[in-house]
């Protein structure tokens, strides 16, 4: 349903001292989603924790952007579990 981003919305935005831009590098991202609370780390390191309950179930999905720049983004190895 929500391929024209209708239900998508932005729950936290900055930067990441952790994240490496190198171009051919990789960093591991790492969300746990738990009840309400989500926990976002890069490269093992926590960079934010959201609440929001608008949602009980749903899909996955990650994408990359920087406003205002071309971005290049390759995700691999993709793994989800349930706790």
């Amino acid at each position: 349903k929500d391929n024209t981003s209708q239900d998508a919305r932005l729950l936290s935005a900055g930067n990441a001292a952790s994240y490496d831009s190198t171009q051919g590098d990789y960093n591991i991202l790492t969300v746990i989603a738990r009840d309400s609370d989500l926990y976002v780390f890069v490269n093992k390191q926590l960079v934010t924790e959201i609440s929001d309950s608008t949602y009980t179930f749903g899909q996955i999905g990650v994408f990359a952007v920087d406003q205002g720049n071309i971005t290049e983004a390759t995700f691999s190895d993709v793994k989800v579990w349930q706790l």
